[in-house]
C-alpha cells in the first residue's frame, strides 16, 4: 500500500515524514488497522502528516488524454524572466562559494545541502567577512550539535550573532580557540549571552605582561625536563607548553607562550 508525502523540501524533511510515517503505520497494524492508499501532507512546524486525499486504486488518479485542450505556448519573454527571477539554486550557490569564498568544494557542499543552513552561514560571513573561520564553525560547531539533537537550526540558540561574537573575540585574540569551544558550548547549553558567559567564567585574555613570569616560574618548576631540552630532547617542548597553558587555565595566546619559550630556552643555551 502507497502512501504519498508532499511538501517535502529538504534531505531532514525527507527523513523526518518518513519516521513519522514508519511510527504511524506501524501503530495502524498493532491496532489491526489497513493502511490506505493515500496522499498525505507533511506538516514541518509540528513535525507530523496529515492526509490531503485517500485514493482506492489507480484510476483514482484520473489520467486521461483530452484532445480539446489548446497548445500552450510559452514566449521567449516569459521564460528570460522566469529565468532572471529564479532564486540561487544550490549547485550555483556552491560553485560561488568555492570562487568567491575560497572554500574546498566538500565545505561548500555541506553548507547548501540545506536552504536553512546556507541563510545561517551567510549571515555569519556577512557580519564578520571570514568566510573560512565562519564555514569551520557552522560545519564542525554548529551542525555537530544541530544534526546530533535535530534542532532546526533557524531555531538553534547560537544564532549567526552570537556566534559572530565569538569569532570576532576569537579573531581579536580575546580568549584562545579552545577557550571559544568552551564559551560556545556554554552558549548552547545555558542559553545566556557571549559577554555573560565570559563574565560568569572569567574567561579573560592573560595580560601578556604577566606572561614571562609565568614561563620563568614553570621553567624553575621544571629543571629535568629544561634539561632535556637543552641536551636536545625537543619533543619535551610541549610539555612546557602544557604547563604554562594550565596555569593560565587555557587563556594564554599560544603563539605567544610558543615565542617565550624558545626565547627564554636560547638565553638558556646561549649561557651554557
Amino acid at each position: 500500500t502507497r502512501v504519498e508525502i508532499k511538501n517535502l523540501n529538504s534531505f531532514k524533511a525527507v527523513r523526518a515524514a518518513i519516521d513519522y510515517q514508519i511510527e504511524e503505520q506501524i501503530a495502524l497494524i498493532e491496532s489491526g488497522k489497513k493502511i490506505i492508499q493515500s496522499t498525505v501532507l507533511w506538516d514541518a512546524d509540528k513535525r507530523e502528516t496529515r492526509l490531503m486525499r485517500t485514493k482506492e486504486n489507480a484510476e483514482d488518479y484520473r489520467y486521461f488524454p483530452d484532445p480539446d485542450l489548446p497548445e500552450f505556448v510559452i514566449e521567449e519573454d516569459l521564460i528570460e524572466k522566469v529565468q532572471r527571477e529564479m532564486p540561487e539554486l544550490p549547485a550555483e550557490k556552491r560553485a560561488r562559494y568555492v570562487a568567491s569564498y575560497g572554500l574546498p568544494e566538500y565545505d561548500a557542499d555541506v553548507l547548501t545541502r540545506e536552504k536553512e543552513v546556507s541563510t545561517y552561514y551567510e549571515e555569519v560571513v556577512r557580519l564578520t567577512e571570514d568566510p573560512k573561520k565562519s564555514s569551520n564553525w557552522v560545519k564542525d560547531e554548529v551542525l555537530g550539535i544541530v544534526n546530533k539533537n535535530d534542532v532546526p537550526i533557524d531555531e538553534f540558540f547560537v544564532n549567526p550573532q552570537r556566534l559572530s561574537k565569538i569569532i570576532q573575540y576569537l579573531n581579536e585574540k580575546k580568549f584562545t580557540q579552545r577557550i571559544a569551544k568552551q564559551v560556545f558550548e556554554h552558549c548552547y547549553e545555558e542559553k545566556l549571552e557571549i559577554d555573560d558567559i565570559i563574565e560568569k567564567y572569567d574567561y579573560k585574555p592573560v595580560d601578556t605582561t604577566d606572561l614571562p613570569a609565568i614561563v620563568e616560574k614553570v621553567f624553575a618548576e621544571n629543571e629535568q625536563q629544561v634539561s632535556d631540552i637543552l641536551n636536545g630532547k625537543d619533543r619535551v617542548k610541549g610539555f612546557l607548553v602544557g604547563q604554562i597553558m594550565k596555569a593560565t587555565r587555557g587563556q594564554a595566546p599560544p603563539d605567544e607562550v610558543n615565542r617565550l619559550i624558545d626565547a627564554t630556552i636560547e638565553k638558556l643555551k646561549a649561557g651554557q
